[in-house]
This record gives structure tokens, sequence and C-alpha cells, in this order.
């Protein structure tokens, strides 16, 4: 979905002059002002500011003076008044008076200036390639103010040339999936681009690890215990194999999808096969709603970001609701016991967790193990926090 983002004011700017004299009360009709307008040059201004100038004809001891501090005036000469008007950084247009006093005669001349203009057509995200053209892309932007432009990670760059602001991304070497933010701004307005990097199918034979609260540990365990760990290899893009060594199950085959869409690993509701003289079924769970559902199109997902820092460098991603199972907020998922084939008859829960986050589980054991151990040590902390 694209943000068009439009700060324009289509305001007509008028000159206005207003003149009143109390020196001769007796006959009003009969006045002449002693202030004279000659001519007001250029008193309508963009949202830059810039100068302009009031010729007039008043008296010697005429005082000029303006009711905003973003006006400022200068006198030239007797007949002379420069008008300096500030940079406006905001999206509202304004209006200032400059008013001349002399013998009890007023006359005021008005000032308006337009606010910030700023018009981008701009995508709320944006997914770059891994090589080459398609790691960059430009836009065209209409602004009235400098636009300043950053990234939240190194890999991803931005810059503004004129009326154009690129966004560009370093070689994606590792092939991996990878998210930053470009955050741009001009005067009192921001806003920012969610870029996205990598293609999903690179995904297919990783395997993950799934660590996330036992919801059949027993409540007076060990905290360490009371976490169950699920290992998930990508054998394609639409199907994952699902490990849970404490409950002596693997192979169970789930229907996945590498969501190109959200750079997500969606996991569905499936029928993970026979074991034993069970039917197996992973089931989508919403464990403070108590809700759970058979129905294949009910998921959940994982929001893929890769991490690369000097502690540690993978994926981490939290489990995130798709709405699919309405009125509930999906956080876990159980894995069911069937007595037939048709999955009509439920025995029971074999297995079941909540609170899960998504971490790669590499080739490297010992590297896989400290991420393990750190979404362990997480979800311990919160815990124990939540307990004061």
């Amino acid at each position: 979905m694209k943000k068009i983002l439009s700060i324009i004011v289509l305001l007509a700017g008028v000159i206005s002059f207003t003149s009143c004299d109390d020196a001769d009360t007796s006959n009003p009709y009969g006045s002449e002002s002693v202030i004279q307008i000659v001519k007001a040059d250029s008193l309508i201004f963009n949202s830059m500011g810039g100068e302009g100038y009031i010729e007039f004809i008043a008296p010697s001891n005429v005082e000029i003076t303006s009711n905003s501090d973003w006006v400022t005036l200068s006198r030239v000469s007797d007949t002379r008044v420069a008008v300096a008007v500030a940079s406006n950084e905001k999206k509202g247009d304004r209006s200032a008076q400059v008013k001349f006093v002399s013998n009890g005669d007023v006359v005021m001349v008005t000032v308006h200036q337009f606010g910030l203009l700023l018009r981008a057509d701009i995508p709320a995200s944006l997914k770059l390639g891994n090589t080459g053209a398609s790691t960059s892309t430009t836009f065209d932007i209409n602004h009235s103010h400098d636009v300043i432009v950053e990234t939240t990670a190194s890999w991803l760059h931005a810059s503004v040339m004129g009326d154009q602001l690129t966004i560009f991304a370093d070689n994606n070497t590792k092939k991996v999936i990878r998210h930053a933010m470009v955050k741009y701004s001009s005067g009192e307005y921001s806003d920012s681009v969610e870029v996205y990097q990598g293609e999903m199918s690179d995904l297919v034979g990783k395997t993950f690890s799934i660590v996330g609260w036992d919801i059949f540990a027993e409540e007076d365990a060990p905290l360490e215990e009371q976490i169950l760990e699920v290992t998930l290899k990508v054998n394609s893009s639409s199907e994952g194999e699902l490990t849970i060594p404490t409950a002596g199950l693997s192979g169970m085959k789930a229907t996945i999808k590498l969501n190109s869409d959200l750079m997500s690993l969606d996991i569905f509701a499936s029928h993970l096969g026979a074991f034993g003289r069970s039917y197996l079924a992973l089931l989508p769970f919403d464990a403070f709603g108590g809700a759970f559902s058979a129905s294949e199109d009910v998921s959940f997902g994982f929001p893929l970001n890769y991490i690369e820092d000097d502690e540690e460098e993978g994926y981490h991603a939290q489990i995130t609701d798709n709405g699919s199972l309405k009125g509930y907020t999906i956080n876990g998922f159980l894995i069911g016991s069937y007595s037939d084939s048709k999955y009509e008859k439920r025995t029971g829960f074999v297995a079941g967790m909540y609170d899960c986050e998504l971490s790669e589980a590499t080739a490297d054991d010992e590297a896989r193990a400290s991420f393990v151990k750190q979404a362990k040590a997480n979800k311990i902390a919160l815990r124990t926090l939540r307990r004061r």
C-alpha cells in the first residue's frame, strides 16, 4: 500500500490594508489618513521565506511594528521598509500584520506565508534484491525544504539529490532475510519506509529452533525445565519438518509458507501424520484466550530479520498473530492427538508451547546451543520480572 504524503495549501494570498483615523471625530467622513501605502511588493511568501518591501508616505514620527516574531522589519529609508520572513517548517499557512501608527492614524498590511510542502509517492514497505540493479530504487519527491534521511542499518543507505530520493543496499552476499528502516524528515514532518532484502527461497534447507514456555510443565518446576524447544527444518516453500526431542517426536510434516509479502515464515494448522497408534496435528493456540483451531487456514508467523553484530549473528523472531483465528490472538501451538485418520476424535495433547521465539539453528552445534541458551535466558528473565 502506498502512502501519498501531500501537504499543500492552495490559499490565495491577499494583501489587505486597513486604516483608521481618530484625529477628527467631529467629521469622520471628511478626514484623510496621514499614512499612505504606495506599494507592497512580494508580501506573499513560500515556506522558505524571503524578503519583500513596503513603500509608504507618512509623517517622520511613524511607528512600524509586526505582531509576529517570524516577520522582521528593517527601515531602509524614510519611505521604505524591508519585510524579512523566516522559514516556515510547519505544515500550515500563516499570516502576520505589519502595523503603521502615526498621530492616531493606523494602517495594517497583511503578510502571508505558505506552509511546508512535501509530496512523496513512497510505499510503506519496500523489498530489494540481493545483488546488482535490484538493490537500488528511486522515488520522485516534491519538497520546499531540505529532506533529511537516515537508515537504521549499516547495509542500507539513502540519499536525496534534487527532487529524487534513492534507497540502496549493499550486496546481500550471505543471502539472508534482513530488515531495516529508512527515516526521512522535512521541517516538522517525518515518516519512514520499511525495507526488506533477501529471497525467501534461500531459507529452504535451513533448520530453526523454536523456544517457548511448555504449556504442560509443572508450575513448581525450575524455570529452565518449563521451557520447550522444537526444531523446524524447512524442506520446501510449503513444508516444514518438526522435531520435539523431549517428546520423542520427529519427522512431523507441517504446512508452512515462506511469505514473501511479509518476509515471514508462517506455520499453519496441519495434519502431521501417524505416530504409533495416534494421529497428530499441529493446532495454533491462544494460551490466554484458551482457544485453538484445526482449520487449515489458521496460522501464525515469524517475521524474519537476520541480525549481524559483534555479539551474535543469525535469525531471531517473535511469534506473530496473523489474525486468522477470529476473536483470539495466537501466541503458541499445541500438538493434538487423535485416534482416527480423519482427525475427528481427539484424545488429548502430547505437547504445547506459547510465547514462542524462533532462532536460527546453524550447522555449528556450539553456535546453535548459544542461540537456544540466550532465548531461554530471555524468557526466564521476563518470567521472573512478571512475578515480582
